[in-house]
């Protein structure tokens, strides 16, 4: 992941956004869902 993260800084932000999501999105979606208690809005926040 780290190499990969070392690359984003040439590919733009949308598709840097996108390398974290496909990494990160499940556990952002965990813990935005803890803060908010709604499904719903945790998957409309991340």
């Amino acid at each position: 992941m780290k190499k990969e993260m070392g690359t984003a800084a040439v590919l733009s932000k949308e598709e840097a956004l996108e390398l974290m999501m496909s990494h990160y999105g499940d556990s952002t979606l965990r813990l935005v869902y803890l803060l908010v208690k709604d499904r719903s809005m945790a998957e409309d926040i991340t």
